[in-house]
């Protein structure tokens, strides 16, 4: 999926992209990744919802969602820490949700980052947003799991 967000609109809006679905309840490793082709000014944010979208809001912003903005922070109810550094057009950011564990770990440019969030359950919709104008993004929620995170579940 190609998102686009329109340079001209000078309006303040954040537009959220969700899966029509929920992670499969079977799936232990669901792995999903945009790609920033072309950006802007303003933030990006990927990752998870339990239960409906919001949209409007960015991952993390509200209770029961999860993200990881391009600022280089982790947020889950609108605040958390900085995490492991800023992402922006160019980049290739993954999320991975691990059912097993109940975490959530992101990756950026096939690097895995680590573990940011612990104890995520329900029914989880793969997110991205963006109030940037002039955006492009590539979306893969069937993305095929970067060799560093094959390599960190196998020391699990």
């Amino acid at each position: 999926m190609v998102v686009k967000t329109d340079d001209g609109d000078t309006t303040f809006r954040i537009a959220t992209v969700a899966a029509n679905r929920p992670i499969p309840p079977d799936s232990r490793n669901f792995y999903f990744e945009i790609t920033i082709t072309n950006g802007g000014f303003g933030a990006l944010a990927i990752g998870l919802w339990a239960g409906d979208v919001v949209l409007g809001w960015f991952p993390g912003q509200l209770d029961q969602s999860w993200g990881y903005i391009s600022g280089g922070f982790i947020w889950n109810a609108g605040s958390g820490p900085q995490f492991r550094g800023t992402y922006g057009p160019g980049d290739k950011v993954g999320c991975l949700y691990n059912s097993t564990e109940s975490t959530v770990s992101f990756t950026k440019n096939g690097e895995y980052l680590g573990i940011a969030f612990r104890g995520v359950k329900g029914k989880l919709f793969p997110t991205f947003a963006t109030n940037k104008r002039g955006v492009e993004a590539r979306v893969d929620f069937k993305a095929e799991l970067p060799a560093s995170i094959r390599k960190e579940l196998q020391t699990r």
